[in-house]
C-alpha cells in the first residue's frame, strides 16, 4: 500500500468516526492498522532502494573489473 492510498483510508476512517458510523476502539484499531501499513510500507520501500544500490554497485564494480 502507497502513502496515498494509507492519506485514502485514513481520511475515510475519520470521516465514517465523525458521521458515528464506527466505534471509538472501531476506529483506534483502524488507525493501528494503518501505522503497522505505514511501517511495512516504509520497510518495502527502503529494500527497493538498497536493492536497486547494490545493483548499481555490482555494475559498477563489473564496468571497473572490465576497464582493470
Amino acid at each position: 500500500m502507497n502513502v496515498t492510498q494509507l492519506s485514502w483510508d485514513l481520511e475515510e476512517y475519520k470521516s465514517l468516526y465523525e458521521a458515528g458510523d464506527l466505534s471509538k476502539d472501531e476506529y483506534k484499531n483502524l488507525l493501528e492498522g494503518l501505522e503497522a501499513e505505514k511501517i511495512i510500507t516504509d520497510t518495502e520501500e527502503e529494500l527497493k532502494t538498497k536493492i536497486e544500490l547494490q545493483a548499481n554497485i555490482n555494475l559498477a564494480l563489473k564496468a571497473i573489473s572490465a576497464v582493470v
